[in-house]
């Protein structure tokens, strides 16, 4: 991005919210099914630690910037010409 550029305003907060529950499940659901079993003996730190480490990373990192490109239309409909925005 460059310095003093326009920028678009965030979508609504209940997009956002949609968009995390999309890039969030199967992250949950694989990271469960794999990781799941190989910590089910490690202590409940240990496994919340390890769970929340690679969730973040995977969400921050992978799923959500996807997740945004795949639905960037959706997130940021074009402004029609004379339409304000509140």
């Amino acid at each position: 991005m460059r310095i003093g550029a326009a920028r678009e305003p965030a979508p609504p907060l209940w997009k956002q919210a949609v968009v995390s529950g999309l890039a969030i499940f199967p992250i949950s659901l694989a990271g469960n099914g794999v990781l799941g079993p190989l910590l089910l003996s490690a202590p409940l730190l240990v496994r919340t630690l390890v769970f929340t480490v690679l969730f973040s990373a995977a969400m921050t990192f992978v799923a959500i910037p996807v997740w945004n490109r795949i639905l960037f239309r959706w997130l940021h409909p074009a402004t029609r010409v004379g339409e304000r925005t509140p």
